[in-house]
């Protein structure tokens, strides 16, 4: 019992140590973000070549493609096509990711198709990288590649599976929205004129007629 608590009390000098150490090196980062820089580098985990993907050895990722693309690599979704150009697609993604998690694009393309985020899960802030490749359909909106992967541990404990899923499923609400939306600000056909009406005359005639003679009077 007496060598459990001396090995806690050296992680809590340990640990302490490491914010302290944190707070005065990178004073505008996260201590936890410190740490683990210092434990396994660069938080964004870098480029990704959708069209020869290498998947994590340990299962700590997950990843979403057009239908037909991924083959060799295997796909866990299959992206859907959605009422948005490639820059709205994006934007969108980058929003649904910060809803739930604190989320930092760290890169974006000359042309804007290829983005990455930083996304760090909530209380121990260990940090993932999202990449995505937005692709512009010829018939009109367009698609997207997602691979999510973990940069820490052995296991993510099907977090980047559950991430994905939420960026597929809050895309097609939104783009649901988007094209309810569009149909609804549509101008309608325009009503058909009202037939002309004839001017009002001073006939003392009535609708069926001449005026009785008793009305003349």
């Amino acid at each position: 019992m007496k060598w459990v608590l001396i090995v806690l009390a050296v992680l809590v000098v340990a640990i302490g140590g490491a914010f302290a150490f944190a707070r005065i090196t990178e004073p505008e980062m996260h201590p936890l973000d410190v740490l683990w820089k210092s434990v396994a580098g660069p938080a964004d985990m870098g480029a990704v070549d959708f069209d020869a993907i290498t998947r994590s050895a340990t299962g700590n990722d997950a990843l979403a493609c057009p239908t037909g693309a991924c083959a060799e690599a295997g796909v866990d979704r299959v992206s859907g096509i959605y009422a948005f150009s490639p820059a709205e697609l994006g934007s969108a993604v980058g929003r649904i990711l910060a809803e739930t998690e604190d989320t930092e694009r760290t890169f974006i393309s000359d042309d804007g198709l290829e983005q990455r985020f930083v996304v760090r899960t909530p209380v121990m802030r260990w940090p993932d990288t999202v990449a995505i490749r937005l692709v512009a359909l010829p018939e009109g909106g367009s698609t997207l590649y997602v691979f999510s992967r973990s940069k820490l541990g052995r296991s993510d404990f099907g977090v980047n599976l559950a991430r994905l899923e939420r960026v597929m499923t809050r895309l097609r609400e939104l783009s649901d929205q988007a094209v309810a939306g569009r149909a609804v600000d549509r101008p309608s056909a325009a009503a058909p004129p009202a037939p002309d009406t004839p001017p009002p005359t001073d006939s003392a005639e009535g609708p069926d007629g001449p005026a009785s003679e008793a009305t003349q009077r």
